[in-house]
């Protein structure tokens, strides 16, 4: 019979632990280990409420909860799919950093597919990786100069032929924004013929931007009403617009892109789709970013005076330097450095933005983010904004603060990874150096031509809208009612 006493204690102690020691930190088994530090998992609290649902309601709301309960990394379980957020600065800065670990996401074709109608050729043709590469060229800091020098002259025009409203009438900040950037951007990028000109092209883009939301996110763009009308609208009326031998006198981006369709056999429709996929992100974005830094600096204590005064010291600085040179086209083409406007632009975009990065887990045996592990295949999404509201950062973050970015030393004030209104890494922006330039010559081209105050005998409000969260500048809700007229100038400084 076999005995316990009959075995060496010791002995069989240390070859046990040496035994179990060498298993646990085997290749496998620590990742077995590894795997227990498991993402907590967001659930509702009822069960007929769903987890979008509180998404969709009040998203600053829900990550800032979620994040004090959970901690800065968590997984949702919304439409049939997991997805996991990350909240955190740092967290976030390391997964722009680990371009193997964490690649573009599927779910981007995807939502190209349904979101602009991209057909599976479109998708797996090596002509789109061409566009891309010329995309990424034409905005570049380097060749993106035309663009906008194109942008200040369409700029200017649109803003000579602006009607105002009889003395005294107030009109919506928003539409006189949106209307005046959406028609300059459309003019300098697809040349005078595009058809974004009519109302009813802006009309079904708005309509189009409204719900396109709702189809990123999973729900199938037939169910969504309206949406497949207004897309297909537009598409049909850039078809149109190519057949215009106006279209060639539009930039090299439109151009470059049309060109290369062209000769990889696309057809129509598909050049539209694609035109259409650059034109949203540049007109939906943008604009709206001119209007909120105007909706919030009108309702600043300084109001629009600082700025305004910061560009009239340059513009007379402007004249002295380039005699002869009397007109805004030039200025704006030639702008100097303006710290408090950059500022307010900076703070707009932290204020005002959210955009959602996508990665998938692409590493063998998955990764690793802060103290928890990834499968492979898993959706991660980099919540900007939670980190642009982060009080362990920004000092009262949902204070709107013009001066925030502001510095005498020259070195930022906040960390450059804590301010990512472009997104980051391999999915950062491609136009972010067009839309930030078109946001300051718009802006100073308004401020030298227009004088705009709130109305105070017609009280408006304006907030945040909570449905359209994670593709740029958050969309306004509500409308402020301004009184507009233009500014008198001296005869030698007529535009």
């Amino acid at each position: 019979m076999f005995y316990w006493e009959n075995i060496n204690p010791p002995w069989l102690i240390i070859t046990s632990l040496i035994a179990v020691l060498g298993a646990l930190f085997t290749p496998s088994w620590t990742a077995v280990f590894r795997r227990k530090a498991v993402l907590p998992t967001v659930r509702s609290r009822w069960p007929w409420q769903s987890i979008p649902r509180a998404l969709e309601a009040d998203p600053d709301r829900f990550f800032a909860e979620t994040t004090r309960k959970h901690g800065p990394a968590f997984a949702v379980h919304a439409n049939g799919r997991k997805m996991i957020y990350v909240t955190n600065a740092t967290l976030i800065a390391a997964i722009y950093k680990n371009s193997k670990s964490f690649v573009m996401s599927p779910l981007q074709g995807l939502w190209a597919k349904n979101c602009f109608g991209f057909p599976n050729r479109m998708l797996s043709s090596p002509v789109l990786g061409d566009i891309m590469a010329s995309m990424h060229r034409d905005l570049s800091p380097k060749v993106v100069s035309s663009l906008l020098q194109s942008l200040a002259s369409e700029g200017c025009s649109i803003i000579d032929a602006r009607v105002l409203p009889p003395a005294g009438k107030h009109q919506g900040l928003l539409p006189f924004i949106l209307d005046l950037a959406f028609d300059a951007s459309t003019r300098s990028v697809f040349g005078p013929g595009m058809a974004a000109l009519s109302p009813a092209f802006r009309e079904a883009f708005w309509a189009f931007d409204t719900n396109l939301p709702r189809v990123a996110f999973g729900c199938p763009p037939q169910k969504v009403p309206g949406f497949e009308k207004h897309r297909e609208y537009l598409v049909t009326e850039i078809i149109s617009t190519l057949k215009d031998e106006k279209h060639h006198e539009g930039s090299e981006l439109a151009s470059s892109c049309i060109s290369l369709g062209v000769n990889g056999g696309w057809s129509d429709s598909d050049i539209a789709r694609i035109l259409l996929g650059i034109l949203w992100p540049l007109l939906a974005n943008a604009p709206n970013a001119i209007f909120w830094l105007f909706a919030l600096q009108l309702q600043h204590p300084d109001g629009l005076k600082p700025l305004v005064d910061e560009i009239d010291r340059a513009w007379e600085l402007w004249r002295k330097k380039n005699p002869g040179a009397n007109n805004y086209v030039d200025f704006a083409k030639d702008l100097p450095e303006l710290p408090l406007l950059k500022s307010a632009i900076d703070e707009t975009l932290r204020y005002a933005s959210s955009s959602y990065s996508m990665r998938q887990v692409h590493e063998e045996g998955g990764t690793a983010i802060g103290s928890y592990f990834l499968q492979p295949g898993e959706q991660v999404v980099c919540v900007t904004r939670s980190v642009h509201l982060d009080e362990n950062i920004y000092d009262d973050p949902l204070r709107y603060d013009p001066n925030r970015f502001l510095t005498h030393t020259g070195s930022p004030t906040v960390p450059s990874h804590a301010h990512m209104p472009f997104g980051g890494g391999i999915s950062i922006c491609e136009g972010r150096h067009y839309a930030v330039g078109k946001i300051r010559i718009l802006t100073v081209l308004i401020l030298l031509e227009f004088v705009i105050e709130l109305d105070g005998r017609s009280p408006s409000t304006v907030k945040f809208a909570p449905d359209n969260r994670g593709f740029g500048m958050i969309r306004p809700d509500g409308d402020l009612n301004v009184k507009i007229r233009r500014r008198s100038r001296p005869a030698e400084s007529q535009k």
